[in-house]
């Protein structure tokens, strides 16, 4: 099999073609329209990776409804105290308004 080799010139180049990857595409496009945003995959995009095991799953806080510090210890536990927690705090953060998004993007 010959490979496939293409060269292109771009500001952002993203690897990954699931949930966070086409997200970090998006959004860096969004930020700045001018950007030059490339996204590769190694198949098709949203079915090659981890993503369609989740089967749309995804973990989402919700502000007005769930304990903040109980999501934190949960996922802190849960995650053998391997996970940043800065990271674990600016997930929640972020998390519901962007479910809010990716749920308009389906419509």
């Amino acid at each position: 099999m010959k490979p496939f080799i293409e060269q292109r010139d771009t500001d952002v180049l993203v690897i990954g073609g699931g949930l966070a990857g086409t997200t970090a595409a998006v959004f860096a496009k969004e930020t700045n329209p001018g950007l030059r945003v490339t996204l590769v995959d190694k198949s098709t995009v949203g079915r090659s990776g981890q993503s369609t095991f989740t089967a749309g799953v995804y973990l989402v806080f919700f502000p007005e409804e769930d304990d903040r510090e109980q999501w934190m210890q949960e996922m802190i536990v849960r995650g053998e105290f391997v996970a940043d927690q800065a990271w674990v705090a600016r997930y929640l953060d972020l998390v519901h308004e962007h479910a809010l998004l990716f749920d308009l993007w389906g419509q």
